[in-house]
This record gives C-alpha cells, sequence and structure tokens, in this order.
C-alpha cells in the first residue's frame, strides 16, 4: 500500500487480483535485522523503552533453563548469582559514562549555510502538531478499500537528541481483503528541524506477500543502510547495501508532513531529491490554486497541493497526487487523490485529533 504517501498506490498494483487470504502479521521479520551487530545499526536503535524485542526478555528466557536444574549445589549457585549481580552494576556503570561522554548527534545532519540550501527548505518551517491523529477513509472506483491513520509523536533514537517519529497504519476493509488484504504499518523518524529522515521502517502483511523494509541514514557520513527482506510465492528475496544519498532529500512518507509546513506561494514550484529502496529520483512539488470545500471540519479555505515523483530506473509512468490542504496555520489535509490506470483513487479525512502545537 505504500508507495508515496503510502494510501494511494497500493490498489493500482493489485486491483483486479484475487489471492487467498493468507492470515497473521509479519512479526517474524522483525528480528531479522536484530541480528546486525555493526555500530551503524546501533546509532538508530529505538529508545530502550521501546526497542523491539526487549533484549531484557531474552535474556531472562535464555537465564532460566540454566537455573532449572537442581543437580549442582548451592555454593555452585551462589557463585553463579555473585558474577551477575557484578556484571549488572558494571553494565549500569558503563552505560551512564557513554551517555555522559557522547555529544549529539552524530547521524543528524550538521547545521548547514542557509544560503546553501535548497529552495524547497528556504521556503520551509517545522509545522510539528505533537499527538495529532488524522485517520482518512481510501475509496477506489467508489468502493471503500480501507483506512489509513497518520500519527505525529515525539521520541528518542538511539543517543540521538528527540527526534519526530510519523507513524503510518493502512488496513484494508473486511469486504475489500476478501479481493486483496493489506495490513501495513510504516515507522518514520526525521530531523524536527529539516525533517531529513533518519529511519525507515516498513512492516507490509499483506495477501501476496510480507515486506521488512529497514532504511538508516547517516547524513554526517552521507550515506544509507538498506535491509530489506520480502517473503512472496514461498521463495525469500534480501537485499543489504549501502549508498551515498545528498544533503537534502525526503524519504516516500515525509512529503506528507513537509509539504504542511512550506510558504504555498500562488504559483510555487519545487523540485526535491527523494529515496526509494537506496535509489535517488525527484518529487515534483507544485501549487495549483486555493478554493473552499466541505469537510468533517466544516466548511474550509484550502491550498491545493500536486505531487509528481520520478525515478531514472522507473518504467511505469509517474503517479500524480493532489492534496487539499487547510489555508492556515495548521495545514490540515482534508483530502487527497491519486490517479491510476482505471481510475482516481481518493482518500478522505474522517476524524482529527490531537493539537500539540510545537
Amino acid at each position: 500500500m505504500f508507495r508515496l504517501i503510502l494510501t494511494l498506490l497500493f490498489l493500482v498494483s493489485c486491483s483486479g487480483q484475487k489471492v487467498e487470504n493468507k492470515k497473521g502479521p509479519a512479526k517474524s521479520m522483525e528480528k531479522d535485522f536484530e541480528a546486525l551487530n555493526e555500530d551503524r545499526f546501533k546509532e538508530f536503535r529505538l529508545d530502550p523503552k521501546e526497542t523491539y524485542p526487549p533484549k531484557s526478555i531474552e535474556s531472562v528466557k535464555e537465564q532460566k533453563p540454566a537455573k532449572s536444574p537442581k543437580a549442582g549445589s548451592t555454593k555452585v549457585s551462589k557463585q553463579k548469582t555473585k558474577p551477575v549481580r557484578q556484571k549488572k552494576k558494571s553494565l549500569k556503570k558503563k552505560v551512564v559514562k557513554n551517555r555522559k561522554a557522547e555529544k549529539p548527534i552524530s547521524v543528524l545532519p550538521p547545521n548547514r549555510d542557509e544560503k546553501k540550501r535548497p529552495k524547497a527548505w528556504r521556503d520551509f518551517t517545522p509545522n510539528p502538531i505533537i499527538g495529532e491523529k488524522i485517520r482518512y477513509a481510501i475509496s477506489y472506483m467508489g468502493i471503500k478499500a480501507g483506512e489509513v491513520v497518520f500519527t505525529t509523536r515525539r521520541e528518542n533514537l538511539g543517543s540521538m537528541n528527540p527526534v519526530l517519529h510519523f507513524q503510518l497504519k493502512a488496513e484494508s476493509s473486511s469486504y475489500y481483503s476478501f479481493i486483496y488484504r493489506v495490513k501495513d504499518t510504516l515507522d518514520v523518524y526525521v530531523n524536527p528541524e529539516t525533517y531529513l529522515p533518519l529511519r525507515y521502517s516498513l512492516v507490509q502483511d499483506e495477501s501476496k506477500k510480507q515486506v521488512k523494509d529497514l532504511q538508516l541514514f547517516d547524513h554526517a557520513k552521507g550515506e544509507m543502510h538498506f535491509f530489506y527482506k520480502r517473503l512472496k510465492k514461498g521463495q525469500i528475496k534480501k537485499i543489504n547495501f549501502t549508498s551515498p544519498i545528498p544533503p537534502y532529500f525526503l524519504d516516500l512518507a515525509t512529503p506528507f508532513y513537509f509539504i504542511r509546513g512550506m510558504k504555498l506561494s500562488r504559483g510555487a514550484s519545487y523540485k526535491i531529491p527523494m529515496i526509494k529502496k537506496g535509489k535517488v529520483g525527484h518529487l515534483q512539488i507544485s501549487v495549483e490554486g486555493r478554493d473552499t470545500i466541505e469537510s468533517v471540519l466544516g466548511e474550509k479555505a484550502v491550498v491545493e497541493v500536486k505531487l509528481v515523483p520520478s525515478f531514472p530506473t522507473s518504467k511505469s509512468k509517474a503517479n500524480v497526487i493532489r492534496f487539499w490542504l487547510t489555508d492556515d496555520q495548521d495545514r490540515i489535509p482534508l483530502k487527497f487523490q491519486g490517479e491510476s490506470k482505471i481510475g482516481p483513487i481518493k482518500g478522505q479525512l474522517l476524524e482529527y485529533a490531537g493539537y500539540d502545537r510545537q
């Protein structure tokens, strides 16, 4: 379901296909990349409270079988408990020292000269609404195909200062699941000042495939680390590589939030580098006009913005996606529409909640 805004185009690739309705999310894939013990991966780990799978639980499971046999004497048990306590104390001390010694932020982009910033970033002001929750209904050829929910939070990422966490959850409706079942989750962590992506994690649980897509962006070194695993038709495909990145770019999901912080002057047009699966393309952003529309929030003045992504290796025609944002400080997307070979795919606002202007 996730392409540009990860809500519109999943139906284009699977429309008209009738497949088996396999049950069970792709949670088992979450552990695939945890086996990597490289320093580059540790820098992008989530806050210890939210790390998956919790290592503390795994360590307890491993220790229980060793404690259960009663063949050993009491002396042996004492010898086992003492070193464990000492290790725990030493680990705590080491962690505290390392955290104090660390200087933020190794992977966040350094402060760059304002004059050297691309036009899009010069016309951009961070506009996050912490705690925001936006729910949309997705319709395709007049049929409700599913819903997508966007949420915004502030969280820690590795040793970095608090960053913005954008999460998108998409799920097909009960009716459309008979044609093609979708239950996807995307988590994107970005620099709160520039919205440059830091970590991109996509888990797709669909009728025809299960995917784990992890991208780590090291702006200090100017490179990204790409980890990908797909299970489709009983075959597993894995891709791991490192590639260079431009100084400024967006991923597939961040444009939804980035355009909300732009000036969006009449007739304005921008061309922004975009990364998709380690490949660099471009996103054309243009302001089409202003209007007034009805929504669940009442009658609102809106700004129409057109997004056109393009990648050199893509053989298909570039898809056009249009957003209608409230013409105020919040820039709430009231609706959006994407074009497909068969017909338009529409997203309509169902619910808006949460407001904490930062």
